[in-house]
């Protein structure tokens, strides 16, 4: 009889423990956790330095396999339909939800555009042509993500470059340009946390020129009133650069970029004594540039 006993407890238990571990797997089953970050990755064992497999965007809603501690083991569904791409996601950057959640969403690549994103940055800038210097440049724009890697760009520089002075050019003085820049970025995610870009569009160059005191001075000396203008310019741009984040939202930029854009310049010159004026143009005046930078994109 104690023997039948023994046996009874340990059916009991057996079933028991068989019960609870079926409950937890289709708990484990059915639990989903929604992404509250603005991006968050996904990544191959249950720490913060190893290697990022995928991203997923804010609001995506994902099965979960399994919980680890700290850490939630899920399917990240591929582009080819009945595929999918195991993962771990953080805790705090997903909240867990129910039923009647939206489908889980599809890898970094098959969702739309995110939010506008705005940009600071400051460098030096290099003018192409002889007649200026270079400089530092300031930079703050605006972009429009069109999708996960095509964003567009609206940036405003602000630069200003000295020119040394030329008997048959520009004389001594500062010039002080606005360069406008409308374009598309292209960015590369990759496994790790650097993104790679390029970009590229259209630019339009604000300038005013500016003669030297000393430069007026000499000119008033001669007795001639004198006058030089820098029209504005049309042109395009090309860059390149590398994103690294910080954060969900805020990220760190390093760039490149080289604008082309030919200038037309003009001169005046009133002779004091008797008032006659003389004028002309130059037309090959460089407003190009290489500007290099780093600073701060954050998206909202």
């Amino acid at each position: 009889m104690p023997k039948n006993k023994t046996v009874l407890k340990q059916t009991l238990c057996a079933l028991l423990l068989l019960a609870a571990t079926g409950a937890a797997i289709l708990e484990a089953q059915e639990l989903k956790v929604r992404v509250t970050a603005r991006r968050a990755n996904i990544r191959t064992s249950t720490d913060l330095k190893s290697e990022v497999v995928g991203q997923v965007k804010k609001g995506a809603v994902l099965q979960v396999d399994a919980k680890e501690g700290d850490w939630y083991l899920v399917r990240l569904p591929l582009k080819l339909e009945g595929y999918s791409l195991p993962g771990y996601i953080h805790k705090s950057v997903v909240e867990e939800v129910g039923e009647g959640t939206a489908p889980p969403a599809a890898a970094e690549g098959e969702s739309g555009g995110g939010g506008l994103e705005a940009e600071i940055g400051a460098g030096y800038a290099s003018l192409s042509g002889e007649d200026f210097g270079g400089g530092p440049a300031l930079s703050a724009g605006f972009s429009l993500p069109l999708s996960d890697r095509i964003a567009l760009v609206l940036r405003a520089n602000l630069l200003k470059s000295g020119a040394a002075g030329d008997s048959e050019r520009l004389s001594k003085g500062t010039l002080s340009a606005v360069p406008l820049e409308l374009g598309f970025v292209l960015r590369f995610p990759l496994n790790g946390e650097l993104r790679p870009f390029v970009e590229a569009g259209i630019g339009y160059c604000l300038a005013s020129f500016k003669l030297d005191p000393a430069a007026l001075e000499d000119w008033a000396e001669r007795g001639i009133t004198r006058e030089e203008k820098v029209e504005n310019a049309l042109g395009f741009y090309l860059g390149a650069g590398l994103d690294y984040p910080l954060s969900d939202r805020l990220f760190i930029s390093g760039n490149l970029r080289f604008m082309i854009a030919g200038a037309k310049g003009s001169w005046t010159s009133v002779d004091k004594t008797s008032g006659g004026q003389t004028s002309g143009e130059w037309d090959d005046l460089n407003l190009g540039r290489i500007q290099f930078g780093i600073g701060l994109r954050y998206a909202f």
